[in-house]
């Protein structure tokens, strides 16, 4: 396989996936917006260097995708039932790391 042909493969792939996360051409990077100020809300006040961040950055990603499909909508990649299931590990995730913070520091 060419090089010109893995990255042709990956625009292709961008594409579709963008069309869930980003629909609007004008604005491909919407999701990163959303999942980045949903992040630095819900972490304000975490230091830089704490995994939950990239944890809540994750799942602002996520939740950025339901809200552009919503519920009803044909996704053009993976179904929404994907995501929900997506969301639910990475709040499982969140969840263990926080427990596992308040035991490290339960001031």
């Amino acid at each position: 396989m060419s090089v010109s042909s893995v990255l042709r493969s990956a625009a292709d792939l961008y594409e579709k996936k963008r069309l869930d996360y980003a629909p609007d051409p004008n604005d491909p990077y919407e999701n990163f917006r959303f999942a980045a100020g949903f992040a630095a809300r819900v972490g304000s006040g975490l230091p830089d260097w704490d995994q939950r961040r990239a944890t809540l950055t994750l799942i602002g990603v996520k939740l950025s995708r339901m809200n552009t499909l919503g519920l009803c909508r044909d996704a053009s990649n993976e179904a929404i039932s994907d995501t929900i299931e997506d969301l639910m590990v990475y709040l499982a995730i969140l969840k263990e790391q926080c427990v596992r913070k308040t035991q490290e520091d339960p001031s």
